[in-house]
């Protein structure tokens, strides 16, 4: 989670270019099984389907199941999750309901010495192996996983940054939302292709499973919050589909017009300025006119986004039903037996800046210098309620 990068506010227009209607679906190889596992999540117009049924799903972010330290700032450097805690996390996510798990640093973790990319052009055998772990365990359990391309990184202001810093290109106060020569730079274009290349060709050694061939995966998510400008959005969106012809695409509003972007996503954070009405809204139009699905791969559940458990309750509901909504997600599920992430001392702080204290939420519940564990705990109710009905709502129209 971060603020949007600045070309996803830019003005929501009806798309110009790519198809504008009709659901291109990309189909598994030949021989494939037709068991759930190993089907694919597909497009069809406006609407996910699995093998040939509707599919929505209510969901999770765990951004830490491939690197932990990485995204949110932490005290300690970045370590790898362990198995217990991923198959806890994953466990817990599947008794909340949550058909889907996003997770940036399944795809993202650059210039770190336990990143998937260490160095340029350097990949990291044990990193993809924890990430093969991940994607075996949720194979397992049948959820589904989002995996970002390029996202955050606490200690450079974002993994686009390390890109920038690896070819020399220095940007002051560089972050997601501010690194204009990562989108423009050939040499940077072609450092982002490169990982690409490497992700998508891994080969779990869990499960023998190229990870562009991989079911498991959902979609990739080519920019944390979605926010890329088209030319960059159309280069990377076509290079990754000359490796990878069956998995989603997923990018911002602003892009659904681009032929190779099959859903659009964004943030829902009332707490970032960024809410349902005046933010979301508008893109979930722009992505029905473009005739592609929506997802809100990451809202805030706390009382900051929604003060009372009434008005969570009916956001909810809103997601629910709008058939505009394929599927949602709430930032972000931890465990007891973690540090806070991004945990500061000052309760002021605590409830207006970046950090755990407002939007980690734990199961079983526990208290925050935000959230009481009671309150906690009933929202957590709700969101195992909506999760439910998001599947069933799917069945029902089949």
């Amino acid at each position: 989670m971060r603020l949007l990068a600045p070309f996803a506010a830019l003005a929501l227009l009806s798309p110009a270019s790519g198809p504008a209607a009709g659901g291109r679906v990309f189909q598994p190889g030949g021989g494939g099984s037709a068991a759930a596992a190993s089907s694919f999540v597909q497009r069809s117009g406006t609407h996910l389907t699995l093998h040939g049924s509707p599919y929505r799903f209510g969901g999770a972010n765990i951004e830490w199941l491939g690197l932990s330290n990485y995204g949110p700032a932490y005290s300690t450097p970045p370590r790898y999750a362990t198995h217990a805690e991923v198959k806890t996390a994953l466990a817990v996510a599947t008794r909340l309901g949550a058909r889907v798990v996003r997770s940036q640093t399944l795809g993202d973790s650059v210039g770190c010495a336990l990143c998937l990319e260490p160095s340029l052009g350097s990949f990291n055998a044990a990193a993809f192996a924890h990430v093969d772990y991940a994607l075996q365990q949720a194979r397992a359990r049948g959820i589904r996983l989002i995996a970002t391309i390029v996202g955050d990184d606490a200690a450079a202001g974002g993994s686009g940054c390390v890109y920038l810093a690896w070819r020399g290109i220095d940007v002051p106060d560089c972050s997601l939302a501010h690194m204009d020569p990562f989108f423009t730079d050939p040499q940077v274009i072609g450092d982002v292709e490169q990982h690409i290349s490497a992700l998508l060709n891994h080969v779990n050694v869990y499960t023998h499973v190229a990870y562009k061939n991989d079911p498991t995966i959902l979609g990739w998510d080519l920019l944390n919050g979605g926010g890329s400008p088209p030319a960059w959005t159309k280069t990377i969106a076509d290079y990754v589909r000359s490796i990878d012809r069956r998995h989603l695409i997923l990018s911002d509003a602003s892009n659904a017009g681009l032929k190779n972007v099959d859903a659009c996503v964004s943030f829902i954070y009332p707490h970032w300025h960024q809410g349902l009405a005046g933010f979301a809204q508008p893109r979930m139009h722009a992505c029905a006119r473009a005739h592609k699905p929506y997802i809100a791969y990451e809202y805030g559940w706390d009382r900051t986004n929604w003060p009372t458990q009434r008005s969570f309750g009916s956001f909810l509901n809103t997601l629910l039903h709008n058939r505009e909504v394929a599927g949602d997600a709430f930032w972000a599920l931890e465990l007891p037996t973690r540090p806070m992430p991004a945990e500061v001392t000052d309760p002021q702080l605590a409830a207006t800046g970046e950090s755990g204290e407002w939007w980690a939420l734990y199961a079983p519940a526990r208290a925050t210098l935000v959230n009481s564990a009671a309150d906690m705990s009933a929202r957590t109710r709700l969101i195992r309620l909506h999760d439910a009905a998001m599947a069933s709502t799917a069945a029902a129209r089949r």
